[in-house]
């Protein structure tokens, strides 16, 4: 379990609505009451970001996240197709889990896939993109 006090941008959590990557982190503090921590967080699952209040002392379940890398073979209509490149297994990923990354994903090419518990929940490509 993880104290929402120790949250920052980038780490990710799972609580009862889903998995959570943090963008943006406040703490707040107001007179005699308890403090308040607001975060900015996106949905790993389906792409979405709202903001959630919390108070000190919650906690949530921590989640890592473990990378692997897929080699982008293509895209269609709504969906986004890799393969491992150790066992040559196919997978896809919903077009909308790329958040607008799909718009630079080159043929051939092996991008870093951030998983947990068994499922690919987003894309890391490079900061520098060669696009032809």
């Amino acid at each position: 379990m993880l104290n929402v006090t120790e949250l920052r941008a980038g780490i990710t959590f799972k609580d009862s609505q889903g998995i959570w990557e943090v963008i943006k982190y406040s703490h707040t503090k107001m007179g005699r009451g308890s403090a308040n921590i607001r975060v900015k967080v996106k949905n790993l699952k389906t792409g979405t970001s709202l903001e959630k209040t919390f108070t000190s002392g919650q906690k949530v379940e921590d989640l890592a996240l473990s990378k692997k890398k897929g080699q982008f073979l293509y895209s269609d209509a709504d969906r986004l197709v890799f393969m491992d490149p150790a066992s040559f297994e196919q997978f896809d990923l919903s077009r909308n889990l790329g958040g607008g990354k799909e718009k630079f994903l080159k043929e051939g090419e092996s991008y870093d896939l951030s998983v947990a518990e068994d499922k690919v929940l987003s894309i890391e490509i490079p900061k520098l993109v060669t696009l032809s």
